[in-house]
């Protein structure tokens, strides 16, 4: 999961599909769509799960 915004003040969570690729609707009521990670400028951090 890619976190959006600042430390203090997340906005938006995608989901990382691999090779700058998320699983993201960009707002409320929006079918999700695949966009690129890098169109995003404000990457706070990520989580993973699994090994």
């Amino acid at each position: 999961m890619g976190f959006f915004g600042t430390a203090r003040n997340t906005h938006h969570v995608g989901i990382y599909l691999g090779n700058d690729k998320m699983a993201n609707a960009p707002y409320t009521g929006a079918n999700a769509r695949t966009d690129p990670v890098s169109s995003h400028s404000d990457l706070v951090g990520y989580y993973t799960l699994g090994s």
